[in-house]
């Protein structure tokens, strides 16, 4: 199951693999780590959610009822430990919850497909309310990182810097005295107003404006707008 599939502007969770809901956009995250982090041996280095991702994917099931219905149950438990230890909440972990719940219900349905259906019995009604914790809890934390994607996108582009509004702020009549460093947030601007009775920032604001007029929108808001970007990159459109 991916949970970074659009449901930020949704007004209600779709339903994913094994009824997990799917949380964010599939889109080019910037901050994606390479996925071969997911591989080999369990490292000292690696956060609990890759351990628990490496642990999971090297599970070999093995005989049949109450033993593969423990396996089963392990790696439910296993990540449900992760979600209640780890601090989940924080975007920085996006990619390898999705991996650890895409592992995660591989891994059921190859276990449950092994099982002598209909199986009944007390381990397996535990294994069964287990996983639905783990919906319930996988469920709220997508609610909760789609409303803290929305509130920190509207926030971020109440504060979006303009190409124009610069561009025009470089302009050299204007940019001599560095109103667009001061727009853009760099602090340089104050080397620009000490210096204006030279020609020296008159010339770097020709620069500037150059710099800035040969810049796209995408390009510009990659160096001005950075907390915008991280959280756009999360939307589905």
């Amino acid at each position: 199951m991916n949970i970074l599939n659009p449901i930020v502007n949704s007004p209600t969770p779709q339903p994913g693999k094994r009824g997990f809901n799917k949380m964010l956009g599939e889109a080019d995250l910037t901050y994606i780590r390479n996925s071969r982090r997911y591989q080999g041996a369990v490292r000292r280095t690696d956060n609990d959610f890759v351990k628990a991702i490496k642990e999971i994917k090297a599970v070999e099931f093995s005989g049949s009822g109450k033993a593969l219905v423990s396996q089963l149950l392990q790696n439910t438990d296993r990540v449900l430990e992760v979600l209640r230890n780890q601090d989940n909440k924080s975007l920085t972990y996006v990619q390898d919850l999705n991996v650890l719940i895409d592992i995660y219900s591989t891994k059921a349905e190859q276990g449950e497909a092994l099982l002598h259906a209909p199986f009944e019995g007390r381990e397996f009604e535990l294994y069964k309310t287990r996983e639905q914790e783990l919906l319930n809890s996988v469920n709220s934390l997508s609610f909760f990182l789609r409303e803290k994607i929305k509130a920190g996108l509207a926030n971020a582009e109440k504060h979006k810097k303009k190409r124009k509004t610069a561009l025009i702020l470089a302009f050299p009549v204007l940019g001599g005295f560095g109103l667009h460093k001061f727009y853009l947030g760099d602090l340089i601007w104050i080397g620009y107003l000490l210096f204006s009775w030279t020609l020296i920032p008159f010339i770097a604001a020709i620069i500037d404006f150059i710099k800035i007029y040969r810049m796209s929108d995408a390009s510009f808001d990659l160096e001005y707008n950075k907390e915008y970007i991280f959280y756009k990159q999360f939307n589905g459109k």
